[in-house]
């Protein structure tokens, strides 16, 4: 009744209102008559609204200010958990469920346009004065049956009462399954959805959905010799926006103590689960630490800040540039697999439109944009592999989206803007193998503009080294003596406690409820790398000040994977190891490390925390950093950064 009554006081009467109704406690009131509610919702819901107008006119009579309306309709929310009402995807739905309601989650792919239906048509017969109504049908493309007597006397001169005419809101949406729920092979599955009233415009292409209403079968008409054109439809009654819970996972409270035990069993060797965590990454692949650590900092991200109308990206991208059988799909596809939410596409036979959004002409002349994979993996992961293969046109019309992520639209007299906050993993080839003496635009024939909005290019190379192919060939053929189980890579187990469903509630938990604070520490080594990039002539399409905003983000995913609640020195050292190992340059630009440190292997869990000691030395030394705390050499010293 609150809801009601909240409704009765707002002040316009020209619009539509929609009062949810738990279904739950309507089951738990009346089990016979909510049962009927669900199986029989065409004839039910029209007396639960009347039924809405009655309580009106109850809240009436102790409420004098209360203005009631009449355009509520009843939205049924919380519904049973069962097969026969809830169901996982739109394959599930069958001939047998027409008529009856039921709920489905999914994406929206397309969206047309609001429209103003003409619903309701009143006639008089001019012989008695009967006056009499006919509505739209919506199984016929919304056509209006025209009377041709009065059904009172029979009289065939009837006159249509234009002044009476009842119109509604109208939209069409197309509704998608997600895809990263669909099993290997399957054919994602889309659905037409009507919405009318108060449910339009309330989403837009790459929304994630929750849609419930009644199914109903629609065809045009019948014509000699045309097949039948029918379909099954969707007559909305609730349909709730979940883009919050894109990236979420359901996180237990046994998952939250297992992460915590976990840290404080290692609090004095932090690196080394540093080290166990990213061994259990794509653990079918051999080594690639780099590649490993580079890949989760992408899918756990930053922080994203808004200020003023201003929002400055907290999502990652990150190109793989690598000599063919390094590993680089094996790591998409894993990418893919650890987020909740992601869509791969390739980059052969990809165009603009089809990575943003499309303008489609549907058959009654109609246009309506149809979304691209940048806005359908809108909160999550967006993988592209053979970047290189894009056309150079179609790679520009992306420039948005990485960088504002907003996909902003003018096709067909359509001007809008849709959402992409999603991370880029993109692979390619480069053009020469293993040459990157000309700079990387050359060497990956992508332009500099594309490739300062990559957080991290990751060159992999195919290098002759014969210690590291006799241990990656051991590490293969020890694969397939267990039959496909990997039970010691690179000499090390991997902990039975971060399986692949546990990664992903570690991955989705880090990002929803830690977000660090830069501590000075922090600042002073990602600013004086700055400068130093800035200094030494390098790519002009890496340093700009897209490079450290990069940092920053680098650094506090970081923080996140070392569940820690403020961005320290360590997690900027690991950031700035990360941009400086990740691009091995030309050799007219010497990196900032005297020995270019080991990228492949994995460190022991002895030798893990040694390792990151010499790195910090190293980058300290370089960048004219003391190691004792101090900002600056010449600064006062400072406190030592908290660590857990």
């Amino acid at each position: 009744m609150e809801s009601l009554e909240a409704i009765m006081n707002e002040l316009d009467d020209s619009v539509s209102y929609g009062l949810e109704i738990d279904v739950s406690m309507f089951l738990d009131t009346n089990q016979i008559l909510g049962t009927l509610l669900l199986a029989h919702p065409r004839k039910l819901l029209p007396l639960l609204d009347q039924a809405i107008g009655k309580a009106q006119q109850t809240i009436l009579q102790h409420n004098e200010f209360a203005i009631p309306k009449s355009r509520v309709c009843a939205r049924l929310t919380s519904l049973p958990l069962c097969e026969e009402v809830s169901k996982p995807n739109v394959s599930c739905i069958r001939n047998s469920d027409i008529e009856a309601y039921i709920s489905f989650p999914g994406t929206v792919i397309r969206t047309g346009s609001v429209r103003t239906l003409e619903w309701e048509r009143w006639y008089e017969c001019p012989k008695c004065g009967h006056q009499f109504a006919t509505q739209a049908d919506l199984e016929q493309w919304n056509t209006i049956p025209v009377p041709h007597k009065c059904p009172e006397c029979d009289g065939h001169k009837i006159k249509q009462l234009t002044e009476k005419t009842v119109a509604r809101d109208f939209q069409e949406l197309k509704v998608q399954e997600k895809v990263q729920k669909l099993n290997m092979g399957s054919i994602p599955r889309s659905m037409t959805v009507i919405i009318m009233d108060d449910l339009v415009d309330t989403c837009k292409a790459g929304d994630d959905v929750q849609v419930g209403g009644l199914i109903v079968r629609r065809w045009r008409s019948v014509s000699i010799d045309t097949r039948c054109d029918l379909e099954m439809t969707m007559l909305a009654n609730s349909l709730r926006v979940a883009n919050e819970n894109k990236a979420a996972l359901s996180v237990t409270e046994e998952n939250k103590r297992g992460f915590k035990d976990f840290w404080a069993a290692h609090k004095n060797t932090p690196m080394a689960a540093h080290a166990t965590i990213l061994r259990a990454v794509c653990p079918q692949l051999c080594g690639l630490f780099l590649a490993k650590l580079a890949v989760l900092l992408t899918l756990i991200g930053g922080v994203t800040r808004s200020e003023k109308g201003t929002r400055v990206r907290g999502e990652g991208h990150i190109l793989l540039i690598g000599d063919p059988g390094t590993g680089k799909s094996q790591l998409l596809k894993f990418a893919a697999r650890l987020s909740s939410r992601s869509v791969v596409t390739s980059g052969i036979g990809a165009t603009g439109a089809g990575l943003t959004v499309t303008a489609a002409k549907e058959s009654g002349g109609e246009w309506t944009l149809e979304a691209g994979a940048l806005v359908l993996a809108d909160g999550g992961l967006c993988c592209i592999d053979e970047f290189d293969a894009i056309r150079e046109h179609d790679r520009a019309t992306i420039h948005e989206a990485m960088e504002q992520q907003t996909i902003s639209v003018a096709k067909a007299g359509l001007v809008c803007k849709l959402q992409t906050r999603c991370s880029v993993l993109a692979t390619t080839n480069p053009k020469i193998k293993g040459d990157l003496t000309l700079g990387l635009p050359v060497a990956c024939g992508i332009a500099s503009p594309l490739l300062s909005r990559f957080d991290i290019i990751l060159v992999m190379r195919d290098d002759k080294d014969a210690e590291r192919d006799a241990r990656t060939s051991g590490f293969i053929l020890d694969l397939h003596a267990a039959g496909g189980r990997v039970v010691n890579p690179d000499g090390k187990p991997i902990d039975s406690f971060w399986s692949l469903e546990r990664l992903q509630v570690y991955v989705a938990h880090v990002k929803e409820t830690i977000d660090p604070s830069m501590l000075p520490e922090a600042q002073a080594v990602l600013s004086r790398y700055y400068t130093v990039q800035r200094q030494r002539h390098a790519s002009a399409a890496r340093t700009t000040i897209r490079l450290l905003e990069s940092l920053v983000r680098l650094a506090q995913a970081h923080a996140r994977l070392m569940y820690h609640q403020d961005v320290t020195r360590q997690d900027a050292v690991m950031a700035v190891y990360v941009i400086e190992a990740s691009t091995q340059a030309p050799d007219d630009e010497a990196p900032i490390f005297s020995t270019m440190p080991n990228i492949h292997d994995f460190p022991s869990n002895e030798e893990a925390d040694i390792g990151y000691d010499a790195i910090e030395r190293q980058v300290s030394a370089a960048l004219g950093l003391s190691m004792d705390g101090d900002l600056y050499e010449d600064s006062p010293t400072s406190k030592r950064p908290r660590m857990w």
